[in-house]
């Protein structure tokens, strides 16, 4: 069996004012308890329901970052924790994509909808959690008006905001993502001494991490290495006389 893509220990989720008073106050992020089903989740999804019972969770923190920076919270919980609470669904991997694909058909709802949550790395809750699960919080909204054109694209291409955020914003927010994952430090670009930018393999980057892929490529480069032989040995320098 071969191990494919990133161990995902925390669960981000973008805030409203009502849940962010909540979990300031250590009582947890709150919710109506969902029926559970694929077909009632697909449902929401497809409906893009803002007041569907349960929570919606993401994978990728700047997802979180561009739903919350309209002036709301970033919120993590550790998956682990979550998953004792209550029924994740995740709707990201190939399993929980041909579920929730199924589930779509069999109500005569547009496809699309699992392209949002594949986009979106969406993982559903069917209950609220306890402040035991929360991690950690980031004020996304303290980071408007860094220069950048992130803003012109919250309510459009994720790829686009990405592509647009400004450094500060990436800082932050992987920064937060790190420290919620238990990283005593985040890990930085090595720029020759100053501080580069903080650094995060995101979930579409760590698709392409496959441990049969790595042993492909190995074999093809000892083969070649053998063929061709690449890496010459060192000349001996001459002795001085």
């Amino acid at each position: 069996m071969f191990l494919t893509g990133v161990l995902v220990c925390a669960l981000c989720k973008a805030l409203n004012r009502a849940e962010t008073a909540m979990v300031m106050s250590g009582r947890g992020v709150p919710a109506a308890r969902h029926a559970g089903t694929d077909d009632a989740h697909a449902k929401d999804i497809a409906e893009y329901d803002k007041h569907a019972a349960g929570l919606s969770f993401s994978k990728e923190p700047l997802t979180c970052a561009r739903y919350a920076l309209k002036g709301g919270v970033v919120a993590w919980v550790g998956h682990d924790a979550a998953a004792a609470q209550v029924r994740l669904h995740d709707y990201s991997d190939g399993a929980g994509q041909t579920r929730l694909a199924e589930a779509l058909l069999r109500q005569g709802l547009p496809l699309k909808g699992a392209q949002f949550a594949k986009a979106d790395r969406e993982v559903r809750a069917d209950d609220g959690v306890n402040a035991e699960a929360v991690l950690r919080t980031l004020e996304v909204a303290k980071l408007r008006g860094g220069g950048g054109d992130e803003l012109g694209f919250t309510g459009g291409s994720k790829a686009d905001f990405k592509a647009t955020a400004t450094r500060a914003l990436r800082d932050a927010v992987f920064t937060a993502a790190a420290h919620a994952e238990e990283h005593a430090q985040p890990a930085r670009a090595d720029w020759g001494g100053d501080d580069g930018p903080v650094l995060r393999m995101d979930m579409d980057e760590g698709e392409g991490l496959n441990t049969g892929n790595t042993a492909s490529v190995l074999q093809m480069a000892i083969t070649l290495h053998g063929q061709y032989t690449f890496t010459l040995p060192t000349r001996a320098r001459p002795t001085a006389r």
